[in-house]
Order: C-alpha cells, then structure tokens, then sequence
C-alpha cells in the first residue's frame, strides 16, 4: 500500500511480469505416467497470480481452453534481488493417451498478463501379445506378435 504522511514519502512502482517460463519433466511424457510441470514468473509488484490451463488436441480453433481448477498445484512465491515477486507454480498432471497433442498453458496476470504454452507429446504404453504359437519338429518354434495401444 503506499502512503503519504507528513514525515516521509513512500514512493510504490506497480510493475507486472515480463515472461513466464515453463518446463516439463521427464522429458518423454508416458500414459500412466505423472508429468511435473513447473511455472515461474518473472519478478513482479504486486506478485503475479499463476493459473493453469488446458485446450485438448482435437479442440477447434475457435475452441477455448480449460482451466485446470482440481489439478494437483503447488505454488510458492520468491523475493527477487531487486524487489519485486518472482512465484513459482507446479503442477503434476497424471498423463491418459487422450494428452498426446493436449496444449498446457501457464498464465500470469498481475498488472499485466503474460502466458507461456507448450504441446505434449504422450507415448502411449504398449502391450505385447502372443496371437499365436506355433512349435514344430525338429525344435522350430514361430511366434507372432502383435503391438496394441
């Protein structure tokens, strides 16, 4: 809050952040897997408020994104050298094979918004089964194999 009294001047700046950066580990994102992704604003007064959000890979382009209201988030917020807020959001999103291609923006709104995005690439699990076996004489054995989603 600034303030005027009759002794001293507080002199308050209003700045929002310039960038976000956003980061994913591990970086090969499997079904069945949890992927940690991490937010982190630049230096801001007052500190920015992080949101996530979605926008599935067969979204239209007209379609709007989903934000991720129940997501597994943390959040925690940093002095900066110079003053100023830098604030920090994690979020750990547990990956289907419906994610391959799914938009994941971080948004960062304080006086001003600024977003960072990133496209996910899901391997999907793949299962190995035998569809047929096949032994003959003398000890020749042939398998086949089929690779299934």
């Amino acid at each position: 809050m600034c303030c005027l009294d009759y002794t001293s001047l507080v002199l308050c700046y209003v700045v929002g952040p310039s960038r976000v950066q956003l980061n994913v580990s591990p970086a090969v994102l499997q079904a069945g897997r949890t992927a940690n992704m991490t937010c982190i604003s630049d230096a801001s007064n007052p500190a920015a408020r992080l949101s996530w959000w979605k926008t599935s890979h067969d979204a239209r382009p007209d379609t709007t994104s989903t934000r991720l209201i129940d997501a597994d988030v943390s959040e925690w917020q940093m002095t900066a050298d110079h003053g100023g807020t830098v604030v920090v959001s994690q979020l750990k999103l547990d990956l289907t094979a419906d994610d391959d291609w799914m938009t994941v923006e971080c948004l960062a709104n304080a006086t001003a918004t600024v977003s960072s995005q990133l496209q996910l690439r899901v391997r999907c699990k793949l299962g190995l089964y035998i569809i047929s076996l096949y032994i003959t004489l003398p000890a020749l054995i042939y398998v086949v194999i089929s690779l299934q989603r």
